[in-house]
């Protein structure tokens, strides 16, 4: 498989279950070794990296599971929500935290 995203975009896999999305989007995140092939990001080869380097990419590229049940809490609200990956990151003010979500949410 071969893609190239533009800055600041994002993709969606879809496909029948068990067709490797999973596999795909764990390897594209190192958790899981390549079969084969290589993952470039901003284009620095990123599959042959240490724990550490990982560290700071993993701010950039997330992982958001099929499981709509799993992934989305019903009794949390959708703004709640959509700020977590920024509060996990520990790097944001709560102002910084709430003016993203705002701008994500009126797109």
């Amino acid at each position: 498989m071969s893609f190239e995203l533009a800055a600041g975009g994002a993709l969606g896999l879809i496909g029948e279950s068990g067709c490797g999305k999973s596999s795909l989007a764990r390897a594209i995140l190192g958790l899981v070794p390549l079969a084969g092939g290589s993952i470039h990001w901003r284009g620095q080869r990123i599959d042959q990296l240490g724990r550490r380097a990982w560290r700071g990419l993993r701010r950039e590229l997330q992982l958001v599971f099929q499981d709509p049940f799993a992934s989305l809490n019903p009794r949390r609200r959708i703004k709640d929500i959509v700020a977590l990956p920024l509060e996990a990151q520990g790097t944001f003010s709560r102002g910084e935290i709430e003016r993203r979500v705002a701008g994500i949410l009126e797109r």
